[in-house]
């Protein structure tokens, strides 16, 4: 999305309407700047509220604003809804949207500015997105700006494996993915309190297995606050590893796996866990 139009660039323009005329006033570059991103933001009531999302990996970036005002709907509105540029033919870029596959047959599904109509009470919205990206070998930063937003609202952002609490924190990383990474931010009172279970821990820890005893099946439970290689490994009474259930780096959330003993016979084991300095270890009993 762009409100300043360089010389030798290309531009997309998104036409809902026939007959539609465009124009640009010359601006100093100093007075650009200071417009950069204000085009989107000016649209907002000041009873409504904007975040803000920027995309780094490596020196390639992109952005995106969602929120939400009180003349909005639920559909597409021309007047808040901005469709997003197809994807740039640049080898290296990074690509996020809003999916809206059901808004406008002529801008297609992906959406660079989605703005809602105000939560009711007891109301949780969530904006869809995903994020492509062909900058190999370097992590993706996520991170946001919360503009007007309302103190007694909750913000989220759910990876798929727990939900961020996007006030107390500005930004997260995560790995390359050759494949799109598809996320959902989410806005709700008390939000983070009705799903209690998916915030992100503060502190690792492990679980006792349930249910133990156990024949043949049985889980482990473990909490993990910020992104960090886990091994999660079993061994017997004598010290000798059996098994390796966790061996790879995890994004912060509250997990679980589940190990079945079919193969092994009646006795006391250990499992334990190892993260970013962190070891715990506890005992669990296979009763066949």
């Amino acid at each position: 999305m762009c409100d300043i139009l360089e010389p030798w660039k290309g531009y997309w323009f998104g036409v809902a309407d026939s007959g539609v005329s465009i124009t640009f006033t010359i601006h100093s570059v100093s007075n650009q700047l200071a417009k950069s991103n204000q085009l989107a933001k000016s649209t907002v009531s000041d009873s409504g509220w904007i975040v803000q999302i920027e995309i780094n990996a490596g020196s390639v970036q992109d952005m995106a604003l969602f929120g939400v005002d009180k003349n909005a709907t639920d559909n597409f509105d021309t007047f808040f809804d901005t469709p997003k540029p197809p994807i740039p033919p640049s080898p290296d870029y990074v690509y996020m949207s809003f999916k809206h596959p059901d808004w406008h047959p002529v801008f297609g599904e992906n959406y660079v500015v989605d703005i809602r109509s105000p939560l009711g009470d007891s109301d949780i919205k969530e904006w869809a997105a995903q994020l492509i990206t062909t900058v190999e070998d370097k992590s993706i930063t996520i991170s946001w700006t919360l503009d007007n937003f309302p103190e007694d609202i909750d913000l989220a952002l759910d990876l798929g494996t727990g939900l961020i609490d996007m006030k107390e924190q500005e930004n997260i990383e995560i790995p390359y993915s050759s494949e799109a990474i598809s996320y959902i931010f989410k806005a709700g009172e008390s939000l983070l309190s009705i799903f209690d279970e998916n915030v992100i821990p503060k502190e690792f820890s492990l679980l006792q297995n349930y249910p133990n005893p156990f024949n043949p099946t049985t889980t482990f439970r473990y909490d993990i606050p910020r992104k960090s290689n886990v091994t999660l490994t079993l061994y017997d009474l004598n010290g000798r590893q059996i098994e390796i259930l966790v061996n790879e780096k995890q994004q912060p959330g509250y997990y679980k796996i589940s190990w079945d003993a079919s193969q092994f016979s009646s006795g006391v084991y250990i499992y334990r866990i190892q993260a970013d300095g962190f070891t715990a270890v506890k005992k669990c009993i296979l009763m066949k």
